[in-house]
C-alpha cells in the first residue's frame, strides 16, 4: 500500500530537482562544506561534496567543491581541521557550515557568521566579504528534508534566480504522505 505513495512523491521530487536545475545559471560557486572544531570557530572539520545524502542538495546545486579540488581530506576519511588560513589559500566562493541540531538564525549569524566576519584572516575569504556563508543544514536528510535544504540553498546561492521564492509546494508533499495521490 505504500508503493503508490513513493512512486508518486519520488516523481514528484524529482520534477522539483529538474526544475530547480533547470534554472541554475551556467557558472554554479564552488563551496567548501565545514563543521566548526569549537564555537566561535578557529578551525573546521572538513567535508567533501561526496556521494550520500549529506551533500545531495549541494549536488543537485552543480557546486564545485573547493576542498576537493585543493586536495584536502574529508574528516571522515581522517582528515584533521582546517584554520583560515588554510581556507584563504582555498578561498572558496561560498561557505557551508554545519551545526548539531537545528540552529536558530540568530545563533548561527551571532556564533559563525559575526566572528568570521570580525577575524583578522577569515573576514579577507571572498565568501565573508561577498556574504555567502550559509548554514549547511542537516547531515542526514531523507527526501522530504531534502526539498527543504534544496530550496533553502538555491535561494542562499542564488537570490538573484530563486529569491525567496517556495520551490517545491508543500501541500502537495502533505498530500502525497497521507496517501491523497
Amino acid at each position: 500500500r505504500k508503493r503508490p505513495r513513493y512512486e508518486a512523491f519520488r516523481s514528484y521530487h524529482d520534477d522539483v530537482v529538474s526544475t530547480v536545475q533547470s534554472r541554475l545559471p551556467s557558472t554554479t560557486p564552488d563551496i567548501a562544506v565545514l563543521f566548526p572544531d569549537g564555537t566561535p570557530p578557529e578551525a573546521f572539520y572538513p567535508y567533501l561534496v561526496g556521494e550520500g545524502t549529506q551533500s545531495k542538495h549541494w549536488r543537485d546545486l552543480r557546486v564545485g567543491d573547493a576542498l576537493a579540488a585543493a586536495d584536502v581530506t574529508d574528516a571522515q576519511a581522517g582528515g584533521g581541521t582546517i584554520d583560515y588560513e588554510t581556507l584563504l589559500d582555498i578561498d572558496p566562493d561560498a561557505i557551508a557550515v554545519r551545526l548539531s541540531g537545528e540552529p536558530s538564525d540568530q545563533y548561527f549569524r551571532s556564533n559563525i557568521v559575526d566572528h568570521m566576519e570580525q577575524h583578522p584572516v577569515a573576514g579577507e575569504l571572498s565568501a565573508v566579504r561577498n556574504d555567502r556563508v550559509y548554514y549547511a543544514g542537516q547531515t542526514y536528510q531523507g527526501p522530504i528534508i531534502h526539498l527543504f535544504q534544496l530550496e533553502a540553498a538555491a535561494r542562499g546561492l542564488h537570490p538573484e534566480i530563486f529569491g525567496d521564492e517556495q520551490l517545491f509546494d508543500r501541500q502537495r508533499v502533505a498530500d502525497i504522505v497521507n496517501g491523497e495521490i
